[in-house]
């Protein structure tokens, strides 16, 4: 599988302001309730790999479930009331209820997938089956 998006395959402004990205690439649609993590998709031989970027939560914050190739990781975390005392010259980020959608290919292992939240960094790691790992080119001897 590629990581490569051709041009016409990136989400438009549209698509980016309301949260949501048309890209295939892993298979996976976003939406947004009031703040989303950025995601980063790394691809090695042996495996996937999302981050998630979501400074300021804790492990029990975030809740990850499965259902057959469907991943969904959110958070119900929510400021409970607005700061009646806080002048905020900016506010640019809040916690609120958040859900991403990852739709994961065949070619993994999804009753292997781990989990780690550390320094603001929710990360899975997603291991490929053995078929889906790249061989070595293999030397076939003439005869």
């Amino acid at each position: 599988m590629s990581i490569i998006r051709r041009l016409s395959d990136l989400p438009t402004n549209h698509e980016r302001a309301i949260g949501r990205d048309s890209a295939d690439l892993f298979g996976w649609n976003a939406y947004v309730g009031s703040s989303i993590p950025a995601a980063n998709i790394i691809e090695t031989n042996d495996s996937f790999q999302i981050d998630l970027a979501a400074p300021g939560y804790r492990k029990m914050d975030f809740r990850i479930e499965l259902h057959h190739n469907i991943l969904k990781i959110s958070s119900d975390k929510a400021e409970t009331e607005p700061k009646q005392d806080v002048n905020y010259t900016k506010h640019e980020f809040n916690f609120g209820n958040w859900e991403r959608v990852f739709t994961l290919p065949n070619t993994v292992l999804s009753d292997n997938i781990e989990a780690h939240y550390a320094d603001g960094l929710l990360s899975l790691i997603i291991p490929k089956k053995e078929e889906a790992k790249v061989k070595p080119p293999k030397t076939i001897e003439i005869r």
